[in-house]
């Protein structure tokens, strides 16, 4: 997970990584519904039809969803079980799917205060944990994830760092870490 304030470069490091290592399908989420993103009823002119959504059709890749915060808290909760499992089942009046999930999901998300955008990450916060508490707001889901980072602008860090939208963040990322998801290119 990446999260972070606006401008930040997050897109830009998820883009360069998906150019770099030809792995990962980026998904803007904003304004999806966490039926679009797992799947559910699609009504057609032949009746009503059952369609597996973004992350099942990303089955043994990387699907990067970006503004994940738009999507609400529902999200999370609702991805438990595929992601423990790694078994999307969908149930609904009109019939039921089951498939595989071995997806590796990127999420990108703003830091928000109640409805506010954020203007400032150290104003609004006082760790790391309310950060990601912000967007993510169930320990048991927060558990799930392999690495957070928490994103700032280079103005409010200690150090020098270059400048976001000239530097390739996909070069941070050593080649050794996605071998087994390049294997299958």
């Amino acid at each position: 997970m990446l999260i972070g304030e606006t401008r930040t470069g997050k897109s830009i490091m998820t883009q360069n990584h998906v150019k770099k290592f030809g792995v990962g399908k980026i998904i803007n989420a904003d304004g999806s519904t966490v039926q679009a993103l797992l799947g559910g009823k699609v009504e057609t002119v032949n009746g009503d039809r059952i369609r597996y959504g973004s992350l099942a059709r990303e089955n043994g890749g990387i699907a990067i969803l970006e503004e994940v915060k738009d999507i609400g808290p529902e999200l999370f909760p609702k991805l438990r079980s595929p992601r423990s499992s790694q078994v999307l089942k969908i149930d609904r009046v009109a019939g039921s799917l089951e498939t595989t999930l071995f997806v590796r999901p990127i999420f990108i998300a703003n830091p928000r205060v109640g409805d506010k955008k954020l203007i400032d990450m150290k104003m609004n916060f006082n760790n790391g944990y309310e950060i990601v508490n912000s967007v993510v707001p169930a320990q048991e889901d927060i558990t799930r994830f392999d690495v957070m980072f928490v994103v700032d602008h280079p103005k409010n860090l200690s150090r020098p760092t270059p400048d976001p939208f000239t530097y390739n963040y996909a070069d941070l990322i050593p080649d050794y870490y996605f071998a087994d998801s390049l294997k299958a290119i």
